[in-house]
């Protein structure tokens, strides 16, 4: 069972929410994703994948859900062919 967590500013307790996971260009990996840093921007530029998030100037990040609705778009025009 979670324990409670303290909404900052108030009284209210609540369940803690799953946190999103970020991965980093190393971390791509774990979801199969084994592509050089320059060929993800070159996709990201040509708007073929997910735009990373930017937690500061030089460290791009990516959502896991987005990650996954893109892997899934992948199998399923894999599918199509």
């Amino acid at each position: 069972m979670s324990t409670p967590i303290a909404h900052f500013g108030t009284s209210r307790t609540s369940e803690a929410a799953p946190l999103a996971r970020l991965f980093t260009y190393k971390t791509l990996m774990l979801k199969g994703i084994d592509y050089h840093p320059n060929h993800i921007r070159r996709l990201v530029h040509a708007g073929k994948f997910p735009k990373p998030v930017y937690l500061g100037a030089r460290k791009p990040v990516w959502l896991e859900g987005e990650l996954d609705a893109w892997i899934d778009d992948k199998i399923a025009e894999q599918n199509r062919a």
